[in-house]
């Protein structure tokens, strides 16, 4: 019988937010997570992968528990510290529903490991819904895939976001 290593669970939303203060973009995730039926017992915590202008969206996370996989069960990096460190190694563009996903997503700054450079970077810290953010892209891998490489994105246009079991 083959081993089962526990993990947990990322995904990206299935619906696109304005940008807001961060403890309504975990809220969303939590939400999401539990509409979807990934956290039936009411034990897990999700959270958004957004840097602030204080720590890196990689901070936020505990790198030294289960790596993260998607719903549909693909591995993101082979441990949580290297996620953490050098981005996906597959895309995180699977929804909570398990729906493969295109599209921006708020993330704040360019790499994963990155706080956030200045105010244009992160809708000045998630308080401004007039301000700018970086985005990323559900198809990209690597470190980068929290920037897509265009300009930071208005606060005020929905984007999905990325989600991680805390």
């Amino acid at each position: 019988m083959p081993t089962v290593s526990p993990s947990r669970l990322a995904f990206v939303t299935q619906v696109e937010h304005v940008a807001a203060e961060l403890v309504v973009m975990d809220t969303h995730c939590q939400d999401e997570a539990v509409a979807a039926g990934l956290d039936a017992g009411g034990t897990k915590t999700f959270k958004a992968l957004l840097s602030t202008l204080t720590a890196s969206a990689a901070s936020r996370f505990n790198g030294s528990g289960a790596a993260w996989v998607r719903v549909d069960g693909v591995s993101l990096a082979p441990t949580a510290a290297e996620f953490l460190a050098q981005g996906a190694t597959a895309p995180l563009n699977v929804s909570s529903t398990g729906e493969y996903v295109r599209g921006r997503v708020w993330t704040g700054s360019t790499a994963i490991d990155v706080q956030t450079a200045g105010d244009d970077d992160n809708c000045i810290d998630w308080q401004d819904p007039n301000g700018f953010a970086k985005v990323g892209d559900a198809t990209i891998t690597s470190r980068m895939f929290t920037d897509d490489q265009a300009s930071s994105q208005l606060c005020s246009t929905p984007a999905r976001i990325y989600c991680l079991e805390e």
